[in-house]
């Protein structure tokens, strides 16, 4: 038999055999040279060290994260719009790894052609079957989760989207990946625990404040009598957890509005408050209740960060 017919043959039973994804018939030899597969998108499926889980048009744009164990892949899924649900990995051996790229509407097509591991990075490559100058620059996500083997990566390395800087320093596009410190680094921001500070209870005379204190640094918010909510209310937060927060009555000083002007804001009770100790991936609601007359107790609450008290219209204002 002619061999160019018997490759082709092989070829063909390849794919019979592999639910729908096509094998390149130059690499099907049983030599030195591993097959490579395809899914019916052309995204190449597998590679040296790991193995493409599922490709979404959901999650994030020109980003890249990893999650290290089921602690990071629920929160990295809680705070992504993945419209998957997470995929189930063996975090001894493996680390989930997710690579966001970015489509025209107008252009959709891309396909993954591998992850490319280094000494020092990994990245991430991608073709396009249009040229993408002649696209609408509105930018919908294509998002390959990988699976991973440890063995196969740097203990420590540079995670990018690519090999060079396409989205003109995007912050989430590259980061720092260290495998030895099981701490997620801070340019892993959905891994991160955040707080949220809620204020309820009895309106004030003048002014109700809650002080946060960074080491040295204090940063107050009044809110205004005018301004109290009838109901409790997420006020503020994010993930750069204060050392204390802590609360009390006030006047604003020749009564001018005092909202963030420590030297505007003259106390006009007892301060109660409390030390905040925060864990990697925890979140933390800050919960500030004043009773009528005036004194007040601060709540340190594990596991929310306050965020189901926010009005959907609303933002924040600390």
């Amino acid at each position: 038999m002619n061999r160019s017919l018997i490759g082709i043959g092989l070829a063909l039973l390849l794919v019979a055999c592999d639910g729908g994804e096509t094998v390149d018939p130059s690499t099907a030899d049983t030599g030195s040279q591993p097959v490579v597969t395809r899914d019916a998108a052309g995204n190449l499926t597998s590679g040296l060290g790991w193995e493409l889980l599922a490709f979404t048009r959901s999650g994030l744009t020109y980003g890249v994260a990893v999650a290290e164990n089921v602690r990071d892949t629920e929160r990295m899924w809680q705070s992504l719009p993945f419209d998957i649900p997470a995929p189930s990995v063996d975090y001894e051996t493996d680390v989930l790894m997710v690579l966001g790229h970015a489509v025209s509407g107008s252009c959709p097509e891309i396909q993954f052609q591998g992850l490319v591991i280094e000494p020092n990075r990994a990245f991430g490559e991608f073709t396009f079957e249009h040229g993408r100058n002649g696209c609408t620059d509105d930018a919908n996500p294509a998002a390959y989760v990988l699976a991973v083997e440890r063995s196969a990566l740097p203990d420590r390395f540079l995670l990018s989207l690519t090999a060079e800087d396409i989205c003109r320093g995007c912050d989430e596009d590259a980061i720092s990946v260290d495998l030895t410190n099981d701490d997620p680094d801070k340019s892993q921001w959905w891994a991160l625990g955040r707080f949220g500070i809620v204020i309820r209870g009895a309106a004030p005379l003048d002014a109700h404040v809650y002080t946060m204190h960074f080491g040295g640094e204090v940063h107050p918010l009044a809110i205004l009598a005018r301004d109290w909510p009838a109901q409790p209310t997420w006020v503020g937060g994010g993930e750069r957890f204060p050392d204390r927060v802590e609360a009390f009555t006030a006047n604003c000083v020749g009564g001018k509005e005092c909202i963030e002007d420590l030297d505007m804001i003259e106390p006009t009770g007892p301060a109660c408050g409390a030390n905040i100790n925060s864990e990697p991936r925890q979140d933390i609601a800050i919960v500030i209740t004043f009773a009528d007359d005036g004194t007040c107790v601060v709540e340190v609450v594990p596991g929310t960060d306050g965020s189901e008290f926010r009005a959907p219209s609303s933002e924040p204002e600390g």
